[in-house]
């Protein structure tokens, strides 16, 4: 299997987010959560508002719809959370959700989601703040188990959001799997890939190439280089 691209890497590992957030345009709104969020985190607000971006549907206008909805899977939200996702954030000390979980009541003495708060929890996927903070402690959680997992690159600009969003848009295991192997298994890339784009799509982006994992592989670099752009809501150039 091919090695991976390198991709760049660019944390702040003590927790102060840099970087000039410009270029919100009708999304200016969201301006002072993705820089509290980016405060409390360490993650770069431009790099932030890149995976939000990336992530949320938008109004011909251009801005981020917060009832955004993947009808193929539980995604919603801006950050287009899976219900499970969403819950193991809550059920994680020290994230913001978790600590609006504990305000609310909405977790157990074990520390986990309670059946009758589920449906009221699952919503705040579609509160700006909510989701903006759950991308920011679910970007932490990632760059911070990348690097314990050894998975090391090099670059500048752009490099935590290409790195973070890898790690939300696949999960930690498969952010690992992706980088170091070049893919993921046959199997998998063409599960997700159905879930990405259709199963008629995948199907023809598989024939094309013979192969799922390199059909993922093919269309989620590409992705990352269309959508997850950093320098439009960069005023200059940050590093951590």
């Amino acid at each position: 299997m091919p090695q991976p691209d390198p991709l760049p890497i660019d944390v702040d590992p003590d927790g102060i987010g840099r970087g000039v957030l410009t270029g919100l345009g009708v999304n200016t709104r969201h301006t002072q959560t993705l820089q509290d969020a980016a405060e409390r985190t360490g993650i770069p607000a431009p790099a932030l508002a890149a995976i939000v971006d990336a992530e949320a549907g938008k109004a011909r206008d251009g801005s981020w719809q917060v009832y955004s909805r993947n009808p193929r899977s539980s995604a919603a939200g801006l950050g287009q959370f899976l219900s499970r996702t969403w819950e193991g954030l809550a059920e994680t000390r020290g994230t913001w959700l978790n600590t609006h979980a504990c305000s609310q009541g909405w977790l157990g003495d074990n520390g986990q989601v309670l059946a009758g708060a589920r449906p009221a929890l699952l919503a705040l996927r579609y509160d700006a703040v909510a989701s903006i903070n759950g991308i920011a402690d679910y970007a932490r959680r990632n760059l911070d188990g990348l690097r314990r997992a050894g998975v090391e690159a090099a670059g500048e600009i752009g490099a935590t959001a290409c790195l973070a969003y890898l790690g939300h848009h696949l999960g930690l295991g498969d952010a690992i799997r992706f980088l170091r192997q070049g893919g993921l298994s046959q199997a998998r890339a063409r599960v997700l890939l159905d879930a990405q784009v259709g199963q008629p799509v995948s199907q023809r982006r598989i024939a094309e190439v013979g192969d799922a994992t390199a059909a993922h592989r093919r269309w989620l670099l590409s992705y990352l280089d269309r959508k997850v752009r950093v320098d439009r809501f960069s005023g200059g150039e940050f590093k951590a």
